[in-house]
């Protein structure tokens, strides 16, 4: 996730990158499956939610494969 926090990861999911997009959807995805062991993941899902959001014009309710 902290790769994610950067200028330069800002700047590029800022410009849609794909490999960025792909890096929050696997870090969802991990998020998932682990979020009933700790109820910190949640803020992790909400940070992902907004930057699909904010960066790729994503709502929360839509699927990417």
């Amino acid at each position: 996730m902290l790769d994610l926090c950067t200028d330069e990861a800002y700047d590029a999911m800022d410009n849609q990158d794909e490999k960025h997009l792909l890096m929050l959807n696997k870090l969802e995805k991990n998020c998932l499956s682990e979020q009933h062991y700790d109820a910190r993941i949640l803020e992790i899902l909400i940070f992902i939610n907004n930057a699909k959001f904010t960066f790729y014009d994503i709502n929360a309710d839509e699927i990417i494969d």
